[in-house]
């Protein structure tokens, strides 16, 4: 019998280890139910062609003459990597109104990231709601919103959208209290897809950086500004526990303030640096994840990000149904002394039940009828 075809539609672009991992894990489960499965992507752009010749003058110019200019495009190449290697992309053209014409399958998942955040997506939401196919062959899994609200002139699509969607489950709380308020409609929390793979199944796939040398770390990943006083902290922390800091930088930071070798960091290097880290600093709600998958002691610090709305939800939501604590909560006041402190006891009872409720949730919106 021929395998079911099924589809993926989440952000594939850029070079955001989050977005890359949950792809790679959305895939993953999807083939262990025995379904044929490809991540819709408008593929590897030539950005070139966007800019004005000034604007590609000196983009040569930042690749000849600034410090670090070559480091982004070495990045992109690296994550380029990883999609080929692990990820079964599917190459649709950039028009949406094509897409009828392109896409042949029995489902196309939504999800999971940040789809439905449309300060981000809004240009591709007729991808990233389905629009393209029959109402009962989308299934949106643990998509996430971002946000506190839906902004007013998307209001109308966004009502309209989910009430076509045939299954429907989210990742925020606040992003199931939203699609009530504004349809009356009750969809359930799933975990992020990151959630369902265990530690060996992401240790496979986790690589050493070459040019780790051996020494304990502090590792951090911020998507946000770092304060002045933050910075400061994890000097403090690092001079008390005698161990090097580790930046892996987000994918918008300054070239000329970054150190090549971490900011080229792949997503499957990102992972052994999580698994082996001494402790773990970070705004980001997939640092929060992996911290909590190789049960690493970690602080989370609330993302001050300027022009972006507040997206704390999906952190409350993951601390709250993993029962974690507030102990990972960052506080630049919490003692150096009592950094390292963690606390998992009650996540593996409550992340067995959270990985069941999903499957259960994923495997009957695959093969209903």
């Amino acid at each position: 019998m021929e395998k079911k075809r099924c589809a993926i539609a989440t952000i594939t672009g850029g070079t955001n280890y989050g977005n890359r991992l949950q792809n790679y894990a959305m895939e993953y489960v999807i083939k262990k139910e025995h379904l044929e499965v490809c991540s819709l992507s408008r593929g590897y752009i030539n950005y070139l062609h966007r800019y004005s010749l000034k604007e590609k003058l000196y983009i040569v110019y930042a690749l000849i003459f600034q410090k670090n200019g070559y480091v982004p495009l070495k990045r992109r190449i690296i994550f380029r990597r990883f999609d080929k290697l692990y990820i079964n992309r599917s190459i649709i053209r950039e028009r949406q109104r094509l897409l009828k014409q392109q896409i042949e399958c029995s489902r196309v998942v939504c999800g999971s990231d940040q789809i439905w955040n449309f300060d981000f997506c809004a240009g591709q939401r007729e991808l990233f709601f389905a629009r393209f196919v029959s109402p009962e062959r989308r299934i949106a899994f643990s998509a996430s919103i971002g946000t506190e609200t839906i902004p007013e002139k998307y209001v109308d699509f966004f009502k309209e959208s989910i009430k076509e969607f045939k299954n429907i489950s989210v990742r925020e709380e606040r992003a199931a209290e939203i699609i009530k308020e504004l349809t009356g409609r009750v969809v359930p929390v799933t975990v992020d897809p990151t959630l369902l793979l265990g530690q060996e199944e992401w240790i496979k796939i986790a690589r050493r950086p070459n040019w780790i040398n051996g020494k304990r770390f502090l590792l951090i990943y911020f998507l946000g500004e770092i304060s002045e006083q933050l910075q400061n902290y994890i000097r403090e922390i690092s001079c008390y526990l005698d161990i090097q800091v580790v930046n892996l930088y987000s994918e918008f930071e300054q070239v000329q303030k970054v150190d090549p070798h971490s900011f080229c960091a792949g997503p499957d290097e990102f992972l052994w640096l999580v698994a082996n880290c001494e402790l773990f600093i970070t705004d980001s709600f997939h640092g929060c994840v992996f911290s909590t998958i190789f049960q690493k002691p970690f602080r989370w610090f609330s993302r001050e990000q300027k022009g972006v709305r507040n997206m704390n939800g999906r952190v409350d939501t993951l601390f709250s149904k993993l029962q974690v604590g507030d102990w990972c909560i960052g506080d630049v006041n919490e003692s150096v002394e009592h950094i390292l402190y963690k606390d998992f006891s009650k996540v593996e009872k409550n992340l067995n039940y959270e990985k069941e409720f999903a499957m259960n949730y994923l495997k009957g919106a695959l093969y209903e009828d």
